[in-house]
């Protein structure tokens, strides 16, 4: 007898075989097997669709910080800054190797030639420059990591109860006009490996948003802090730059292989 009968869900006549349509009413008969993938074919567009949401609002919110980026957008997704911090981080890394390869090529091939003539006194060195894309973004990205630390330390010492995401969308929304000087750097970095007039002006400009929006970021809400605003902008730029200095020093002592 077979245990797993099954009825049209339309009226409830008994389905004999594998019948496609009831034989009573004529309704579509849906398998075990179909409700599975359909339901499965749900879930994947259920992500396609979050993802598409995602990104559109993404780009709304990237071009609200366009036009003003001294603004606080609301109802802003928690991850929108740090996505955009990662992107730059991307686009960083990806012009410093373009600038980089040329000149780590230059040294490996000194060092090697170096080798070969101290190699007849045995005194021939390993090391080299090992510079390579996701070396470069790791090193972007962790200092990204310390300066968004660096402020967001800055403005819950200030009494602020800003949370570590919230900073981190703060400042991205102030400063996400460097992703766009990046992008035009890049662009000419593509064209000619080597720095020129133009690339250097480019990189001033970016470096001046990047610290006129950490410091607005610093300065937004109004401080309970008894000392000058001035004081604690100084201090916090102080101790990221000796924290940063001294991750890139032992960056430097990791690129050496």
């Amino acid at each position: 007898m077979d245990n797993s009968q099954k009825f049209c869900s339309h009226c409830g006549q008994k389905i004999q075989g594998n019948e496609k349509f009831c034989t009573n009413c004529g309704a579509a008969l849906t398998s075990e097997a179909n409700t599975n993938t359909n339901d499965s074919n749900v879930d994947v567009n259920e992500t396609v669709n979050k993802a598409k949401n995602f990104s559109s609002n993404y780009f709304a919110w990237f071009l609200k910080t366009l036009k003003q980026p001294s603004e606080v957008v609301s109802d802003t997704h928690k991850y929108f800054g740090m996505v955009s911090f990662i992107i730059e981080g991307i686009i960083t890394a990806w012009i410093m190797n373009i600038f980089a390869s040329p000149l780590v090529d230059g040294i490996n091939n000194a060092l090697g030639e170096a080798d070969n003539v101290a190699a007849w006194s045995g005194f021939a060195r390993t090391d080299y420059l090992n510079l390579s894309f996701i070396v470069l973004l790791i090193f972007v990205l962790a200092l990204t990591a310390i300066r968004v630390t660096a402020g967001f330390l800055s403005r819950r010492i200030e009494g602020s109860k800003i949370s570590y995401l919230d900073y981190a969308n703060d400042l991205a929304g102030i400063t996400n006009i460097t992703l766009v000087i990046e992008l035009i750097i890049l662009l000419f970095a593509l064209i000619s490996s080597y720095p020129n007039a133009i690339i250097m002006m480019l990189v001033s400009i970016n470096f001046l948003f990047a610290n006129v929006g950490y410091v607005f970021s610093l300065i937004r809400e109004n401080s309970h802090l008894k000392c000058n605003r001035v004081y604690t902008v100084a201090l916090s730029f102080v101790g990221l730059s000796v924290v940063s200095f001294i991750f890139s020093m032992l960056f430097m002592t990791i690129v050496f292989r």
